[in-house]
């Protein structure tokens, strides 16, 4: 399954995948614990900055040393975080899950992208551990599965619509009436579902109360 690009997390590169988020017990130190939460889905100040330290990874370092654009990444990471949560939630509400033998099919079709020994050097290179990888990148199909199912499988794409797509995107058919591969609608309804994502997940988050810890978000951004 490609990745979708409606959010950062499905367009973002092999680093920047998905946070693995806690699902544990919170006891009394619950408003100390969190940054993000949903019910007892929570995401940490620890989970944050995990997740900024790789974001990090891909601008120069001059442009860390600017505060407003340090403060951009972080506030664009915090939303990013917060859609990831919220379909987490979802997947667990619809009983969507990853198995380990989807998990290492999709670990083994990644690697056979790159010379023998360079994922590994990549991740190196990074400083991710190859289990903590396999976690993002389990948590990163988890969301591409809801998304497959909530979204891209109920967009309705018409007879003229795939004509015309055809027609703009790979030069005039042979055949007046051929139709479009199966690949090729495939292509438009994925694309249609990327531009419906917005709206899409807007209406997913009003389903849920997402909570802020507003007084540690606030500390992360003076950092």
């Amino acid at each position: 399954m490609k990745a979708f690009s409606g959010c950062s997390v499905f367009g973002a590169s092999l680093l920047i995948i998905s946070l693995v988020f806690g699902c544990s017990e919170l006891g009394d130190n619950t408003h100390d614990y969190y940054l993000l939460r949903i019910d007892g889905k929570v995401i940490t100040e620890n989970d944050f900055e995990d997740a900024l330290e790789i974001v990090k990874t891909g601008y120069p370092y001059e442009a860390l040393q600017n505060e407003e654009t340090l403060k951009h990444i972080k506030t664009r990471l915090l939303k990013q975080m917060t859609e990831e949560l919220i379909l987490a939630k979802r997947a667990e509400e619809l009983g969507i899950e990853v198995t380990d033998a989807e998990l290492e099919e999709a670990v083994a079709n990644i690697k056979s992208d790159y010379p023998e020994g360079a994922f590994k050097e990549t991740l190196f290179e990074n400083a991710v551990s190859m289990n903590v990888w396999k976690k993002r990148f389990r948590m990163r199909l988890l969301m591409e599965k809801v998304i497959e199912r909530e979204l891209i499988n109920k967009v309705n794409v018409s007879t003229d619509e795939a004509k015309q797509y055809y027609q703009q995107h790979y030069k005039k058919s042979k055949k007046e009436n051929e139709m479009p591969d199966a690949g090729i609608m495939k292509r438009l309804r994925r694309e249609k579902a990327q531009e419906a994502y917005a709206g899409w997940i807007k209406r997913i988050q009003n389903q849920y109360e997402v909570e802020l810890n507003n007084e540690k978000w606030k500390e992360i951004l003076k950092q």
